[in-house]
C-alpha cells in the first residue's frame, strides 16, 4: 500500500451471523508465503508515504524478506494489528545486521493483542528510525527478543508482554510496565501452529484495558475480558491472539480461581 491507501482486514463484520467460520488455530483472514527479493523489504505487507493498514484477528505467516519480513511499516506510514498471530515468517538480513520481522522506519505501530510465535530467526519487532512510534501492548513473545534497535532513538512504549525476554526486552528510554520473563507460555500446540491458550497459562487474566481497550474479539471472535481459572494479575484480559475459555462441559463445574 503506497501513497495514502488503506488496507484492512477483520473477522467481525456488522452482523456477527455473517462472520465465515474457520478453525480458529489455522485463522480465516491470512497474509502468507509472500516474498520479496532478498534485498528488498516489507514480505507480508508494505506500507509507504502515509499509507494505513488495519489487520485485525489475522495470520501473518511463512512471509520472507530482507527486513520487515511480515510487515514494513516507512515514511509516515500506520500499522494497527490486534488479536493475530505472526508465526513462520523469515528474514534475510545482510550478515551482521539484525532480523526485523516489523520494520517500523519513520512510521507508526500500535500493536495489541497479538501472538509472537516461531519467527526465523528470532528477533520481532523493531522501531528503526527517528520519528518512529511504537505502542506494544497485552502480546505474547515466544521468543527472548521483543524490541531492537538501530540507528536514533524512537518513542517506545510498552505494557503487558509476557516472554522468555531476559534482558532483551526493549531499548533504553521505552517505557516499560507490567512485562514479565516466563519460560512456559503455556500455548496448546505452538509447534502445530496452535497458539491457543493452556487454562494454566501465565498469560490468562494477565492485565487490565486502561492502555489496549479492545476493538473488536479475539482471533476466533470470542469476547475479550473473559474471567478465566487463575487469579487476576492486573485485570480479566488475556494476553497474545486468543482470550482462554474453558470447553463447554467445564463451565458449570466450581469457579474457584487457582493460585498462579
Amino acid at each position: 500500500a503506497d501513497n495514502g491507501a488503506y488496507v484492512g482486514f477483520q473477522r467481525d463484520p456488522p452482523d456477527p451471523q455473517l462472520a465465515f467460520n474457520c478453525a480458529a488455530p489455522a485463522g480465516c483472514n491470512r497474509i502468507s508465503n509472500n516474498s520479496v527479493p532478498d534485498n528488498a523489504d516489507g514480505g507480508g505487507i508494505a506500507l509507504m508515504r502515509n499509507a494505513r493498514a488495519y489487520l485485525y484477528q489475522s495470520v501473518l505467516a511463512g512471509n520472507r524478506a530482507r527486513y520487515g519480513s511480515a510487515a514494513l511499516v516507512a515514511s509516515g506510514s500506520t500499522l494497527n494489528l490486534e488479536g493475530n498471530v505472526i508465526t513462520g515468517n523469515t528474514c534475510v538480513p545482510p550478515p551482521g545486521m539484525g532480523c526485523t520481522h516489523i520494520e517500523v522506519s519513520s512510521g507508526t505501530a500500535n500493536i495489541r493483542y497479538t501472538t509472537f510465535g516461531s519467527n526465523i530467526p528470532a528477533s520481532a519487532v523493531v522501531a528503526k528510525r527517528q520519528s518512529s512510534l511504537l505502542n506494544l501492548y497485552s502480546s505474547i513473545f515466544s521468543t527472548p527478543y521483543a524490541v531492537l534497535v538501530y540507528g536514533p532513538p524512537s518513542e517506545y512504549r510498552l505494557d503487558c508482554l509476557l516472554g522468555p525476554f531476559g534482558s532483551a526486552i526493549a531499548p533504553p528510554g521505552a517505557t516499560v510496565t507490567r512485562v514479565a520473563t516466563v519460560g512456559n507460555l503455556g500455548f496448546v500446540d505452538a509447534p502445530a501452529g496452535d497458539y491457543r491458550l493452556l487454562p494454566n497459562s501465565e498469560a490468562v487474566d494477565y492485565c487490565d484495558a486502561t492502555l489496549a481497550p479492545p476493538n473488536v474479539g479475539d482471533l476466533a471472535l470470542a469476547a475479550r475480558g473473559y474471567d478465566g481459572p487463575l487469579i487476576e494479575l492486573y485485570g480479566l484480559y488475556d494476553l497474545g491472539a486468543f482470550e482462554y475459555y474453558p470447553p463447554i462441559d467445564a463451565l458449570f463445574k466450581d469457579s474457584f480461581e487457582l493460585v498462579r
